[in-house]
């Protein structure tokens, strides 16, 4: 049974955190891996403590997660396992209950990703460089209005 809840750091902190790397390592195959994994004590330490943190289980296991500060959605990652199951829309959806809008920053070479916001209502307003990666990124917007 899948359900979706707050993060408990006590218990779930590891798993989400693994979730992040393996997850990271295959949609953004344009960086190292090994720079997923050095990233991981900032992700553990750093981001999520910062962030509002939902994760959906599947009978106990985490199976993704989505992480929002304020009005951005910060981070959204399935397990690579379960992608295209509906689990990214479920947690993109509770993220946007009751938000006349949003915001996230998606790579450029995760066109994937930029498909997959683009068809819950986000639409580029803008692009940059990612001051950490150096990789040219999209600014997205979403607006419930629209």
């Amino acid at each position: 049974m899948r359900i979706i809840r707050s993060l408990k750091p006590e218990q779930d902190l590891e798993s989400v955190v693994t979730l992040w790397c393996n997850a990271s390592i295959i949609s953004h195959s344009f960086m190292p891996a090994k720079f997923w994994r050095d990233a991981c004590p900032l992700m553990r330490e750093v981001y999520l403590p910062l962030a509002d943190t939902t994760v959906m289980t599947d009978n106990g296991q985490i199976i993704g997660f989505v992480s929002t500060i304020e009005h951005q959605i910060a981070a959204l990652f399935v397990d690579p396992d379960h992608q295209g199951q509906g689990v990214g829309s479920a947690l993109l959806a509770h993220a946007l209950a009751g938000q006349d809008i949003a915001t996230l920053d998606v790579y450029a070479a995760n066109a994937s990703a930029q498909r997959f916001y683009e068809r819950h209502g986000f639409r580029v307003a803008g692009e940059g460089i990612d001051d950490v990666t150096g990789a040219r990124e999209y600014f997205m917007e979403y607006r419930a209005d629209v």
